[in-house]
């Protein structure tokens, strides 16, 4: 009876005691990307914990694959926040339009709040300068590319072969018909909506096969990972834990990255959860709170992509971006449709770059990240989907990765 009922029980002291001695920690994507948007001091703590169980750390190919997939992407989006901060706090643009109201107001001194503005605008850029130049480059020396190596040398799983992919991704969709979890929140397009599934589906062969439970740590917060009920977070669905016992006969806990630190022994008072805390809920606000239904409804409604703005401060930094170089979303709908006309059915996003912009393309490029982020928001208006990414070099021979997109006919 108990066995039935596993995913609702809380294991006892000496049942968590045991997986917490004796089980595997397994980590989720988002874990490994999660240390380029941290400080040094808290990627510090974190490695230094990753280390004290380095001999019982594994994670799932396709964790890997997601992680060497999207590093670059990240890596930039850390180095390009600071021309997203000056993007939003304009002063030039703000002082020109108080300029509009000179005189309007015989006791409202225009003249003195330009100084302020102009002095804060001063202390703005001195800070984002100061900040920007202690940062740790990623791109020109990824040193936590080559901590992770190190720490999960030998302990990636294998990845599965086409004929069992293509089983598990129609085992997937009916899965996520039924809003069986994990992976049924996610709004990927393709096959890459089911990375959850494959994730979890290889930590399971993984458990059943080493015969160890399984501590199972992910920054995602989303409803096919964790029982949220009015407005609480109860703990990890069930589901999950109950299947885990079911398919390989072993236990399960599923942490969220503060409170595995904190089992680990680490305060929660601790500056290191605190800015881990404070990450999960800004990606939360930025990533997951954004209703993708209304999201596309909007887009399809044609209403302006700028109307957007508010949704995603990413796409506000990449509109800004893109208008600087007088590209519209327009522009960019006009190029696909040329690739269309001259049957080319697929292009990659640095090929579209080059269309927009005079040939050029350039790692590090804020044009580049900002092209990229509106193919991703406002691919159902554009008519488009990524289908993988391939790696190549830009005009400079400098490394990169590119996603590939496909023209929906």
């Amino acid at each position: 009876m108990h066995s039935l009922f596993i995913g609702h029980i809380r294991p006892s002291e000496e049942q968590f005691k045991e997986i917490w001695n004796d089980g595997i920690f397994v980590f989720d994507t988002n874990i490994l990307l999660n240390l380029y948007r941290y400080s040094s001091s808290t990627q510090k703590a974190f490695i230094e914990v990753l280390e004290k169980y380095q001999d019982r750390m594994w994670i799932p190919h396709q964790v890997a694959v997601e992680y060497v997939s999207n590093r670059l992407e990240v890596i930039f989006q850390q180095e390009n926040l600071y021309n997203t901060i000056e993007s939003i706090i304009d002063i030039p643009k703000i002082i020109s339009q108080l300029k509009k109201y000179k005189d309007r107001h015989f006791s409202i001194s225009i003249e003195k709040i330009t100084s302020i503005l102009e002095k804060t605008g001063e202390d703005i850029s001195k800070e984002l300068k100061e900040s920007k130049s202690s940062d740790i480059k990623y791109s020109e020396d990824d040193i936590i590319l080559k901590q992770i190596v190190d720490l999960f040398d030998g302990r990636i799983g294998t990845p599965y072969n086409k004929e069992k992919l293509e089983q598990l991704y129609n085992i997937a969709k009916l899965r996520y018909d039924q809003e069986i979890p994990p992976g049924y929140k996610e709004r990927k397009s393709g096959n890459d909506k089911y990375n959850d599934y494959i994730l979890w589906q290889q930590t399971i062969d993984y458990a059943r096969e080493q015969k160890k439970p399984i501590i199972f740590v992910t920054d995602d917060r989303k409803d096919d990972w964790w029982l949220n009920l009015h407005g609480k977070t109860l703990g990890p669905r069930p589901e999950l834990i109950q299947e885990m016992y079911n398919e390989a006969e072993v236990h399960c806990l599923i942490y969220r990255p503060e409170k595995f630190l904190g089992y680990d022994g680490m305060s929660q008072d601790d500056p290191t959860v605190h800015e881990i805390i404070s990450l999960e809920e800004i990606n939360s606000t930025v990533n997951e709170d954004i209703n993708i239904e209304e999201l596309n409804s909007i887009i399809q409604d044609k209403i302006t992509i700028e109307e957007l703005i508010d949704r995603n401060l990413l796409l506000k930094s990449a509109i800004n971006i893109i208008e600087k170089h007088d590209i519209c979303i327009e522009d960019i709908q006009n190029e696909i449709n040329n690739f269309k006309l001259n049957n080319k059915n697929e292009f990659t996003t640095i090929q579209l770059v080059k269309k927009l912009n005079s040939n050029d393309y350039i790692v590090g490029d804020p044009l580049n990240m900002a092209i990229g982020r509106i193919l991703g928001e406002a691919k159902d208006r554009l008519s488009i989907e990524p289908i993988s990414r391939m790696n190549t070099y830009d005009d400079d021979y400098n490394a990169t990765s590119t996603r590939i997109w496909k023209i929906i006919n």
